[in-house]
């Protein structure tokens, strides 16, 4: 599964605090009133990302290090839907220079 991270730490169309987030027995739900352009989307649950081998998430810019830092510092889900996105296998983080550049070094694996 791939998806980008918005700098509110959303996935899919999982934004935080919204009913959404916490649903577990649906495989697919509408999203209506989104908070960002389309007002109205289709999202996977968390259930069927988290079923996914491997997750793959993308973040680039500034405006996405507090994302970014508050995922990997391991935020709940529900504030910050990013860091309740966990692969089978895999979950890897794919950022720019400036996604990254107020995350503390400790946080990032150096591997990649």
């Amino acid at each position: 599964m791939l998806s980008r991270v918005g700098s509110d730490g959303h996935i899919a169309s999982l934004f935080p605090d919204r009913s959404e987030v916490t649903e577990t027995d649906a495989t697919a739900l509408p999203v209506r009133d989104s908070p960002k352009l389309p007002a109205e989307r289709v999202t996977l649950t968390r259930p069927v990302i988290n079923s996914s081998k491997r997750v793959w998430l993308v973040l680039t810019g500034a405006d996405k290090a507090a994302a970014l830092g508050l995922a990997l510092a391991g935020a709940s889900y529900t504030n910050v839907p990013a860091a309740g996105a966990k692969g089978r296998k895999r979950t890897i983080f794919f950022v720019d220079q400036a996604a990254a550049a107020e995350v503390s070094e400790d946080l990032i694996d150096q591997a990649y």
